[in-house]
């Protein structure tokens, strides 16, 4: 059981593979001392019996009791090495060495083998406590040297040991051969462990060498995955920054499309943001940064400043607001508004984004269609031609007089805004008479209505008071239907009462397409 407890002791003591801390020369040397002071526990206890030996066999003396002393602490220590520290048990060995030269010098002067253990003190040191401690380990050593010496040669001392006599004595052959042996096996194991330990160390560092070389090559492998990652992302950042650019040109360009004037405001409704809504402003002298939509400084009534108020008071999302800006000169400005709230990532509002059309020239020009129609309109009731006019919705849109007492049955019938089929119906029944059949009035309504849309036409059309009236329907591009009714007197040619009248369709024509 011993045994094997010896041999794993041994086994441990010279194995590096275990060491918690090897990387680090301290747990090396460590090693190295424990292992010294293993091989010492069993050979310092020949040595101790030996160094008795000797003195029983030529006699004791005081400077004797030191060295037996100082043996007996390094046996000890060695016993003890596993519960002692590392740097305790390497000063202590340091000195016990140290302590049985210096008397072996002083009891045998050169004859002993003191500047030996000198020697391998230092070698210790510089083994188990490393080159720094060695030095200061020299330095006492040679001093001691050098007192020792000079104590021999100014006062004549003598040594306690004649020479003839110690080199008669068995004891002192058999433990100078003893000592010569322990402190050269030591040596020679010390050195072989420190072999082991730098074999060991260098192994692991050419292991540790081939790891960092793979990760190194795994790092490579790693840092071109993420470039070629970066890359890609970078590609993929640039692709969405180009495309971002194209749709903020794209929205840029469709919003000065779409709209002639945008501009932003803030949750006070103070317009913060507005390239294209100055115009007006720019060219009176205003600014309008800063100010509320219905405060701009520009003339507007007391309707539109508080519709456009309450559209952005509102918060909601609003469409068609129509509204109408004087300029200092009086020039009349229309826009109509659209807009939507904005809000940031809780919900709070934060303002609107609005769009204006300018509808200047569209109003202007239906107000002066309107004005044209007026004229228009005005000049058809002077004709003592009977005229209707309608509309693409089939919907009468005018009438003038003349038809009126061409046909004062009609009066009721000709009304502003009355639909085609009821004016069908009532010519069916004009024609047919009141108690005609009513299958016979529909087939004659629908006749009518199919040639009401059709290419321009004229016939003839008697009326109750038994006069003629020339009837001539021309369709016009909008899809609206101009009917003439020209009251042909008798033996007259109905076409040449009806040619002066070309012109005025025309007029008429032109003025629907405009």
């Amino acid at each position: 059981m011993e045994k094997n407890l010896l041999s794993a002791d041994i086994k441990n003591l010279f194995s590096f593979e275990n060491v918690d801390d090897e990387s680090y020369i301290a747990g090396i040397r460590a090693k190295i001392s424990s292992a010294f002071l293993l091989i010492g526990s069993y050979l310092l206890v020949p040595t101790i019996f030996g160094f008795v030996y000797r003195g029983l066999d030529i006699g004791w003396q005081s400077i004797h009791f030191s060295t037996f002393a100082a043996l007996v602490l390094m046996w000890v220590v060695s016993l003890l090495r596993n519960k002692l520290s590392h740097q305790f048990r390497s000063y202590a060995v340091v000195t016990c060495f140290y302590i049985v030269s210096t008397t072996g010098m002083l009891n045998n002067g050169l004859l002993g083998v003191s500047v030996a253990g000198y020697i391998s003190c230092c070698i210790v040191a510089a083994i188990i406590l490393g080159v720094d401690k060695a030095l200061y380990t020299v330095a006492i050593c040679g001093l001691s040297l050098l007192v020792i010496g000079f104590g021999f040669w100014t006062t004549g001392y003598l040594t306690s040991v004649d020479a003839t006599a110690f080199n008669a004595s068995k004891g002192a052959w058999t433990s100078v051969t003893i000592v010569f042996f322990v402190i050269s096996g030591s040596l020679i194991l010390c050195l072989a462990g420190l072999m082991g330990a730098l074999t060991t160390l260098l192994s692991k560092v050419r292991e540790q060498g081939a790891q960092l070389m793979e990760r190194h090559d795994q790092l490579e492998e790693l840092v071109a995955a993420r470039t070629q990652d970066l890359t890609k992302e970078i590609e993929i950042r640039e692709e969405r920054e180009s495309a971002l650019k194209e749709s903020e040109e794209r929205f840029k360009s469709f919003a000065e499309i779409a709209a002639d004037r945008y501009w932003e405001s803030d949750e006070n409704h103070r317009v913060t943001f507005a390239p294209t809504a100055s115009g007006l402003a720019a060219k009176s002298g205003l600014e309008i940064i800063g100010k509320k939509a219905w405060e701009s400084g520009l003339e507007i009534s007391p309707e539109h400043s508080l519709a456009i108020r309450r559209a952005l008071e509102n918060k909601k999302e609003f469409h068609d607001l129509e509204i109408c800006r004087i300029s200092p000169d009086g020039e009349k400005f229309y826009r109509r508004l659209a807009g939507v709230p904005l809000h940031d990532n809780s919900g709070k509002f934060k303002g609107f984004r609005v769009v204006g059309m300018d509808e200047t020239a569209e109003i202007e020009a239906q107000s002066e269609t309107q004005v044209m129609q007026s004229r228009f309109f005005d000049a058809l009731s002077q004709f003592d031609v009977g005229v209707t006019l309608w509309g693409p919705e089939k919907t009468l849109l005018f009438f003038n007089d003349a038809i009126c007492r061409m046909y004062p049955e009609w009066t009721e019938a000709l009304t502003t805004g009355a639909p085609l089929e009821k004016f069908a119906e009532f010519i069916a029944e004009y024609r047919l008479g009141e108690g005609a059949d009513p299958e016979e009035k529909e087939r004659v309504a629908n006749d009518w209505l199919k040639t009401f849309s059709s290419q321009p036409y004229g016939i003839e059309f008697g009326r109750k008071d038994g006069g003629v009236t020339k009837v001539y329907r021309r369709p016009l591009d909008d899809g609206s239907v101009l009917g003439l009714y020209i009251d042909v007197p008798v033996g007259k040619d109905p076409t040449e009462e009806m040619s002066f009248l070309t012109p005025v369709t025309k007029d008429n024509e032109k003025f629907l397409k405009s």
